[in-house]
């Protein structure tokens, strides 16, 4: 209810929840995380009034991709179905002219630690605002860029670098899943640089992912260490991230004091 309150309060409403983790082996962990993940989508939507749910689209890229030689034709409807549905800003009079545009909502992905698939699917909402928006400045007849243009291709490598960046911080290796520009379409990443990333990521993970943890809880001010017990104290950090609830806890119309605020 955080989450999606902050959300609210940013970009009010509709809210467009892509969720690409997996759909199929119902003994993986993954399916089993992406469905009480919709569960818990289905329970705020019962809460919610009608003009301000949550829309939920599942989409198992993992599996499309496998199956699916042209999965970027899908990326790229996809992307340009969420974004019609939200807008974007455009202004042409400056600061204090009406704006011709506006966005109301917000494209929310994931995946299981939202950085590599989600860095993918992200690149192709962000090629699909660049398209309505240059276009939006008349510096384009239409809203059409080819993969292989130079502005996808610059485009494609400042996702990539932020992919990578978030993933080192986060996960310890550069983004697992990658898609190369090459010729008219994008590729992902070959299987043997996968798999060599994959190895680097679960090293440290096992052995170095308690600190980096500890340092990023200190580096946001959730652990203060003049009030938490000492790190070497504690077998974990869940109880700085989350409150008990009461047996009575009411959320009451949680929705009504974010949206105020816009």
């Amino acid at each position: 209810r955080l989450h999606f309150s902050d959300l609210l309060e940013r970009y009010g409403a509709p809210q467009l929840v892509v969720n690409l983790m997996k759909a199929k082996k119902m003994d993986s962990c993954e399916v089993r995380l992406g469905k009480h993940f919709e569960s818990a989508i289905e329970r705020l939507n019962r809460e919610l009034p009608l003009p301000v749910r949550i829309l939920y689209r599942p989409f198992d890229m993992k599996n499309l991709a496998k199956s699916n030689p042209t999965i970027y034709k899908v990326f790229a409807r996809l992307a340009q179905s969420v974004v019609d549905r939200v807008g974007f800003f455009h202004t042409s009079k400056g600061l204090y002219g009406k704006p011709a545009r506006l966005q109301s909502g917000i494209v929310r992905t994931n995946c299981v630690d939202c950085l590599d698939r989600t860095n993918v699917l992200q690149f192709f909402v962000g090629l699909e605002v660049l398209k309505q928006q240059l276009t939006a400045l008349n510096l384009l007849p239409e809203p059409r860029l080819e993969f292989d243009s130079q502005v996808a291709f610059v485009l494609s490598e400042l996702y990539d670098l932020m992919g990578d960046h978030l993933a080192l911080q986060y996960a310890g290796s550069v983004a697992h899943k990658k898609y190369q520009l090459l010729g008219s379409r994008p590729r992902m990443m070959t299987s043997s640089k996968e798999l060599l990333t994959s190895i680097h990521r679960h090293y440290n993970n096992s052995f170095t992912d308690n600190e980096k943890q500890a340092c990023l809880n200190l580096f946001l001010g959730i652990y203060k260490p003049s009030l938490h017990p000492k790190l070497s104290e504690l077998d974990c950090d869940s109880w700085i991230h989350h409150r008990v609830l009461k047996d009575d806890y009411d959320p009451g119309a949680w929705w009504e004091t974010p949206l105020r605020r816009r």
